[in-house]
């Protein structure tokens, strides 16, 4: 029987959750004998990690949302391998997409949408999303599926698939000198994994600590991740007299010897998709502080796996976190909780269902000729 033949388009130069969530379904259907290639930008952060992994990738300009020339190069090339389907894992990318389908009109374009925010209003925003061109959209949580659906987008066309992890990613990883380096105290330890942007609200986390540290100073506050704010992020706890307490990791590639030093993992969005941040910190049992914003309510369980608290609410974030700092045996349930509730994660469940949205797509191309 025949199967499918998908292309993944993303041209971020970035690598964030949604690359990673792309590279995972780009990887998994090659595992399971999909012919599928992946479009993106030159010298991007997804291209650099599939050539390390030595698996193929396409490169094109990608100069503009509105690059015509790599719309039909990737038309061009979907059409001479008899491609089906085009997924799109970022914004720029459908528009890029419709654009091919114009120059190849049997393309399926499936968007996947990994963001909180209605669909502008604007002009373009509507040509691009409610364009007859595209054929589904998956949202990745329930909350996404909500937004997308109020943005006038066809409820027939809206398929949800949780992103997922890899739940075993960190079990091969033991214990190492890393703490001892970094938490040479002993203290407890909160970390967080996270870009370094706005969206994150990182000034209530600031003023949480210092909340937290006039209760208790043995708390370490760990945070993994780089981004734009980092320089404005350092100086503001370094204004509130508590960068001492606060150790920046920057970004690192291989965030399980930090997770697993963790006592408490917090995330304090000030929107979030869906949040596998946090699935990775359930993977490894951690009990998650995080707000009560987007998708994050389908991952953390509210006194099951940890506490949702306000946005913004430094307080309520500050009282939720000690909570479970002055409570070990809750910090074990609620961990042991994680380990079980992040199975419905499972990457390997996220590539099926994609599958099986992929063969609707293929089986309506068969009967349509």
């Amino acid at each position: 029987m025949s199967k499918p033949k998908i292309i993944h388009i993303d041209t971020e130069m970035s690598w964030r959750g949604g690359q990673r969530q792309a590279t995972y379904l780009y990887e998994g259907l090659l595992d399971k004998g999909f012919e599928t290639t992946f479009f993106t930008k030159h010298n991007s952060a997804i291209s650099k990690y599939l050539k390390n992994k030595n698996i193929q990738v396409q490169e094109l300009s990608f100069a503009s949302e509105l690059d015509i020339l790599s719309a039909y190069k990737l038309a061009k090339f979907a059409k001479k391998g008899n491609y089906n389907i085009l997924v799109c894992h970022n914004a720029h990318s459908v528009t890029t997409a419709l654009l091919a389908k114009i120059f190849y009109s049997k393309l399926k374009i499936v968007v996947v949408r990994r963001v909180i925010f209605a669909i502008k209003s604007g002009f373009i925003s509507k040509y691009k999303y409610q364009n007859k061109l595209i054929n589904r959209f998956v949202a990745i949580s329930n909350a996404i599926k909500i937004v997308l659906e109020k943005s006038n987008i066809n409820k027939q066309k809206v398929d949800m698939i949780y992103d997922g992890i890899d739940l075993k990613r960190f079990d091969i990883i033991k214990n190492c000198n890393l703490e001892k380096e970094i938490n040479p105290n002993n203290y407890l330890i909160v970390g967080t994994t996270s870009a370094l942007d706005k969206a994150k609200d990182f000034p209530t986390f600031l003023e949480a600590v210092k909340i937290i540290l006039q209760t208790r100073k043995d708390v370490l506050f760990v945070i993994v991740g780089d981004g734009a704010e980092r320089d404005n992020i350092q100086k503001e706890a370094e204004n509130r007299n508590i960068s001492q307490y606060i150790h920046f990791a920057g970004f690192q590639e291989h965030i399980g010897e930090y997770l697993k030093m963790f006592d408490v993992f917090t995330l304090f969005s000030k929107s979030e998709g869906l949040g596998t941040s946090i699935l990775d910190a359930m993977s490894v049992g951690l009990p998650i502080v995080a707000s009560n914003v987007g998708g994050i309510p389908e991952v953390v369980e509210h006194n099951y796996n940890g506490y949702l608290v306000n946005k913004s609410d430094p307080k309520e974030l500050a009282s939720a976190i000690l909570e479970l700092l002055n409570n070990e045996e809750k910090r074990k349930i609620y961990g042991q909780n994680s380990l079980q509730k992040v199975k419905i994660f499972d990457i390997k469940e996220t590539i099926e269902n994609y599958i099986k949205l992929f063969d609707e797509l293929y089986d309506e191309l068969l009967n349509a000729k």
